[in-house]
């Protein structure tokens, strides 16, 4: 497969770092194909990721920020508001914009992106200003659901559904996320992948690493924190 780096440069995104890739993420294998599209779409083709929390979404995304951070703009879709988006992108004019939740991002900025993904025309008034500007921006996203993002905008993405993985596929992303970046024994990584799957009503990737973590491998630690975690579900 082409690296993000290629692909990057394709678009004239030629600053990229040498470790952020899509090779760090593990499954998500015609996800990342999907992406690679878009990337290499030569006009603007924009995407979103949408699912429940610990599957991979965020990282997908992360990864094509991280691959060129000087051309590229992140924001938390709660506080796009907040952060300014709209002004950061009159000002920076980036050729790729990254949003982690957008379902929750106001309907004032909705309708910004909307404009900004339908014809590459940013837009915003505010009393009786108005500012507008034109440039071709990439756009990928992650939503947890669709339900609260405005139907234009969402008309406007090439929407991927994203679903828990099945338990031996989960077992093994997790168990290899904590062999080769938290080095953790391959026996008791495939211990622990197996125990959040089997134990936890919603088995949450990011629990595995957690577990790990804290439990530093120990097996009564890692019984412990995922019989208190899977307590915590029922309550």
């Amino acid at each position: 497969m082409i690296s993000i780096k290629q692909v990057l440069r394709s678009i004239g995104l030629k600053t990229f770092s040498e470790t952020c890739n899509f090779e760090n993420i593990y499954g998500l294998e015609k996800e990342k194909q999907a992406l690679m599209m878009a990337l290499t779409a030569k006009r603007p083709c924009h995407v979103l990721l949408v699912g429940p929390p610990g599957i991979g979404k965020t990282d997908l995304v992360l990864s094509i920020y991280n691959a060129n951070r000087s051309k590229a703009y992140f924001t938390y879709g709660g506080h796009s508001t907040n952060a300014g988006m709209v002004d950061q992108l009159f000002h920076d004019r980036p050729r790729i914009l990254v949003v982690d939740e957008l379902e929750t991002m106001s309907s004032h900025d909705q309708v910004s992106l909307w404009g900004l993904c339908e014809n590459g025309i940013l837009a915003e008034t505010k009393i009786t200003k108005t500012r507008q500007t034109q440039m071709n921006v990439w756009a990928f996203a992650t939503s947890n659901c669709t339900k609260r993002i405005l139907p234009p905008l969402l008309s406007r993405f090439i929407v991927i559904n994203l679903k828990r993985p099945a338990r031996d596929e989960f077992i093994e992303i997790g168990k290899m996320m904590l062999i080769e970046k938290e080095e953790i024994d391959p026996t008791i990584a495939l211990y622990i992948a197996s125990q959040v799957y089997d134990k936890k009503k919603n088995a949450d990737l990011r629990d595995v690493i957690k577990i790990a973590r804290a439990s530093k491998g120990e097996l009564m630690k890692i019984n412990l924190l995922v019989d208190i975690m899977s307590d915590n579900e029922s309550k």
